[in-house]
């Protein structure tokens, strides 16, 4: 099955579960190939049931900015720029690669619309830093303790399965809103 075919032609609940119903096959032997699609293809699905405040894009940068803070998992960078040809809630897709948070913060009149980050680099945040950032910015990471740090959602392994994971608190407290059917399909922390 091509995740990137799929993910183009199903809503997210369909693309979710189909997913789910295959990771038994996917993770048996926990391939890194697979797991970089899977990821790339739940931030593409979740960037389509995600409001973010029409501030954010500016009429002279059409773009829809997906961050990547640090050095994304093995293969995770080639699937993230293939999503460049793409396009979500009627803005092309660009990915912008940050090795550091001086990169984040110095992004001259662009606004990351989704930053997915691995702990390693989401540690060197400060809570201003992460607080500025929940106005306008989805945090995507990798575990619970990101969730329990400030971050919104973190696509985790349990179970050979991915899974989402939600901080509702920090994203009801920001103006970033997720519709239902992409609410229904996470887990609390």
């Amino acid at each position: 099955m091509n995740i990137k075919h799929l993910a183009n032609q199903c809503g997210l609940a369909l693309l979710l579960t189909n997913l789910m119903l295959m990771n038994t096959r996917v993770y048996a032997q926990v391939d890194h190939d697979k797991k970089a699609q899977l990821t790339a293809a739940f931030i593409y699905q979740i960037t389509k049931f995600t409001l973010w405040p029409e501030t954010l894009f500016a009429k002279t940068n059409p773009l829809f900015s997906i961050c990547v803070l640090g050095q994304p998992e093995e293969q995770l960078d080639q699937y993230l720029f293939e999503l460049e040809t793409k396009s979500t809630q009627g803005y092309n897709i660009e990915v912008l690669q940050l090795q550091n948070k001086q990169q984040l913060f110095g992004l001259s009149n662009k606004n990351c619309a989704v930053l997915y980050t691995t702990d390693e680099q989401w540690l060197n945040l400060t809570q201003p830093e992460i607080t500025q950032l929940t106005q306008t910015t989805l945090l995507i990471g990798t575990s619970k303790r990101f969730l329990q740090q400030g971050g919104m959602l973190a696509l985790i392994i349990i179970d050979n399965k991915m899974k989402i994971f939600i901080n509702s608190t920090n994203i009801d407290n920001t103006p970033i809103k997720l519709e239902s059917r992409l609410k229904a399909l996470t887990k609390p922390i």
